[in-house]
């Protein structure tokens, strides 16, 4: 059948169904590997920095070394 013959509105429909199934193709493609689930966040104790002592107010004298 000669495309002159056809529709016009039926090869827009044709086009946009064909269209539509290529995108549907082309995005089941991705990432094929086994699902999982990502290991739970590490404790906070162990992401956090170490804190620094307990420094002594600075209005407070500094005790001068023994001799």
């Amino acid at each position: 059948m000669p495309m002159s013959s056809v529709p016009k509105s039926l090869r827009l429909l044709a086009a946009l169904l064909g269209g539509l199934t290529l995108s549907a193709a082309l995005g089941a493609c991705g990432y094929k590997g086994p699902l999982y689930m990502p290991p739970p966040a590490p404790d906070e104790t162990l992401t956090a920095p170490p804190q620094p002592a307990d420094l002594p107010a600075e209005d407070s004298p500094i005790p001068s070394p023994v001799h």
